[in-house]
């Protein structure tokens, strides 16, 4: 087993609320809170995808392929995340204020046309895994030139897919569709998002037909892959009851790349329309080297004179609120970052090949 990796220090930010006396003393009978989150597997060099695919991969309905030794790849997607942000907020116990904090992250310097040639590098990868577990696999061509196919994908985007937070890529003729595409937009929050994302999930469910005679057309397993790569790990000490009812707002985070628990599966089709879905248990972290650097985002006047009126507001009005907020860079190495993330994803996928076809 893969001993812990070093990462980059993590990024703090905290902020206090003014609590009345005996409401301190209470608060301070309680454990310190932070999220529950599960420990980060590291991808590197000593990463054995055989021995550590069973305790890392959850297969929802065993055997995963339930016998079948031809399979077919409609679907590989690779999302990039390019910014996130988190919140604490704290409920303002008794007669104290309430205390907030915020860290925004955004990731610079990444490439789409580096990120594009690493999809296609991981779907090569992908399939000689595949048929080096023993398993046929369908010609891309064929799968793509299907009329079947194009129903199904139809109602999907052409990749690359460019959003607000993230970089979607794939082989060159793919789309991202159905639930993949409906769990994105979920992602990307928002009423507009909601909406849209509601709209994707009744397509994907009304598409399914389309999928079981794409399954019996090519007779073989459909494996629909999503690989999500983050940047940086955000916590908050404010979920929970306890969080909510402390004096302190804290939000922190580490940045490395790895492999997501949400956004990362493989949802396999079978004949009569089974399906099964291939999970992550924890995320897998990547070397920290391959993110450069982290600086705060440079300060503007205009923030400047927005954090001087809020500041003048809470005065005049006597508000015992504090809040605090921070907006860092991460800067990806450009020689690194593609190594890095090439070798770590080719070992999770090897992973995620042996759930498949474990018994």
């Amino acid at each position: 087993m893969s001993t812990p990796m070093p990462s980059r220090p993590r990024r703090r930010l905290l902020a206090l609320a003014a609590a009345p006396a005996l409401g301190a003393t209470w608060l301070a009978a309680g454990p310190a809170h932070a999220a529950d989150a599960p420990e980060p597997v590291p991808l590197d060099e000593r990463f054995d995808p055989a021995a550590q695919a069973a305790g890392l991969l959850a297969v929802s309905a065993t055997p995963a392929l339930k016998g079948q030794r031809r399979v077919a790849v409609p679907m590989f997607t690779v999302e990039f995340v390019t910014a996130d942000q988190i919140t604490a907020q704290t409920s303002g116990f008794a007669s104290a204020g309430r205390a907030s904090s915020s860290l925004y992250y955004t990731l610079h310097g990444l490439d789409p046309a580096l990120c594009q040639a690493l999809a296609e590098q991981l779907h090569t990868a992908f399939l000689g895994q595949l048929k080096a577990a023993g398993l046929e696999v369908v010609d891309t061509a064929q799968v793509l030139a299907s009329p079947t196919w194009a129903k199904v994908s139809g109602s999907g985007k052409p990749l690359p897919v460019v959003a607000e937070r993230s970089l979607t890529v794939g082989p060159a003729g793919m789309r991202l569709y159905g639930a993949a595409q409906a769990a994105q937009g979920a992602r990307g929050g928002g009423l507009m998002g909601g909406l849209s994302a509601f709209g994707q999930i009744a397509s994907a469910i009304g598409s399914m037909g389309d999928r079981l005679t794409l399954q019996k057309e090519l007779d073989a397993a459909l494996l629909e892959v999503q690989l999500r790569v983050h940047f940086v790990q955000l916590q908050s000490s404010t979920r929970g009851f306890w969080g909510r009812i402390s004096d302190t707002a804290r939000v922190d985070g580490k940045v490395y790349p790895a492999l997501t628990l949400e956004g990362t599966q493989v949802e396999v089709t079978q004949p009569g329309g089974a399906v099964s879905r291939v999970t992550l248990k924890a995320p897998l972290a990547m070397d920290p080297g391959a993110i450069a650097k982290v600086a705060p985002k440079p300060t503007s006047a205009g923030d400047v004179a927005g954090a001087v009126a809020v500041g003048l507001l809470r005065l005049a009005t006597g508000s015992q609120d504090r809040s605090s907020s921070e907006e860092l860079q991460a800067f990806v190495d450009p020689q690194r970052y593609p190594e890095v993330l090439a070798a770590g994803l080719q070992r999770a996928q090897a992973a995620i090949v042996q759930a498949l076809v474990a018994p």
